[in-house]
């Protein structure tokens, strides 16, 4: 197989990172792709490091924008881009250099429309030295699904995803997965603009529902750096859970089919992760029983009849938010 493979990286204020980044694009044993590098209004020196890297190789394309996020550089991406696959790479990490062929060959071999493989987590010293003890060995396998014996064949999407949340191992990130462009673009699935925290689940979410087959790879092929910009490292909880609260709004209005009950599941679930660390105040700035009747449709979202449901909630409430 030679079909080529469009990878679309946004960058941002990564001024320390793109050169190894570009460099693991550059070191791949598959040649056949493409890539776009959409600067998002870099204020440091990414934008020159990026063009001075990739002068002299045609295959990479750099487009500067201003400042309009992660999702907006990924849609002008996609736009933009004419591989058969496509990808998305994050400006502030890397990928092993045998990651295209061995995803291109699941592809030529299996027949399945999603390839899906690990990462590794790299944290940061300066971070590290601020965060507990041991916190770099629980990252470690954060990203690892190899322990998942379904997981060895190729695997329908619903099994998949079933397996995936009830093993606590779903992991959403648009950066482990290679997918069949037309999928995408036949569908006009792009990014929603509005979200910033969690905008690749739903973007996921939307790529499920047009796919059959997934082939897992048990590689970590994936290097995710954790510094204190990064979004599991960060301390925007408020908006976190906003932007959550969104994607599950989002979803419900779709209905509560097997796909979109075990989303909006997991999704709540983040959302109270996420509240439970702000602060009272904050807690809140976020409409609290607003996101109490969110989380209430969440456990109760193996049933179809929404009337029971909304006409339950009031005769609950109480007993939730004792249980917050």
């Amino acid at each position: 197989m030679d079909k080529m493979i469009s990878v679309i990286i946004p960058m941002y204020n990564t001024e320390s990172y793109i050169e190894e980044c570009i460099q693991s694009l550059m070191d791949q044993t598959y040649i056949n792709f493409e890539v776009f590098i959409i600067d998002d209004g870099s204020t440091d020196k990414s934008f020159q490091i990026a063009a001075d890297k990739i002068k002299s190789d045609k295959r990479f394309n750099l487009i500067k924008q201003d400042n309009m996020g992660a999702s907006t550089a990924r849609n002008k991406g996609i736009m933009m881009s004419k591989g058969f696959f496509l990808y998305f790479l994050d400006s502030d990490d890397y990928i092993h250099k045998t990651t295209f062929e061995k995803c291109m060959r699941e592809f030529e071999e299996k027949k399945v429309d999603l390839v899906i493989f690990d990462a590794i987590c790299i944290v940061d010293k300066v971070y590290l030295n601020k965060k507990q003890e041991k916190y770099e060995e629980k990252m470690s396998n954060f990203y690892d699904r190899s322990s998942i014996p379904q997981f060895k064949n190729v695997i329908m999407v619903n099994d998949f995803l079933r397996i995936s949340f009830l093993e606590n191992k779903f992991r959403g990130n648009s950066v482990l997965y290679m997918i069949k462009r037309n999928i995408i673009t036949k569908n006009n699935i792009m990014f929603n603009e509005k979200i910033t925290y969690y905008e690749d689940v739903l973007f996921l979410y939307k790529v499920i529902k047009h796919i059959k087959k997934v082939k897992y790879l048990s590689h970590k092929f994936y290097y995710r750096r954790l510094t204190g910009n990064s979004l599991m490292t960060s301390n925007k909880n408020i908006e976190i859970v906003n932007d959550v609260i969104q994607c599950i709004d989002l979803i419900r209005s779709e209905g509560l089919n097997e796909i979109n009950k075990m989303f909006i599941k997991y999704l709540s679930m983040v959302a109270y992760v996420f509240w439970n660390k702000c602060s009272n105040v904050s807690k809140n700035d976020i409409k609290l029983t607003y996101y109490i009747k969110i989380l209430f449709e969440s456990l109760m979202v193996y049933t179809d009849e929404k009337d029971v449901l909304e006409a339950s909630y009031n005769d609950n409430i109480i007993k939730i938010m004792n249980t917050l």
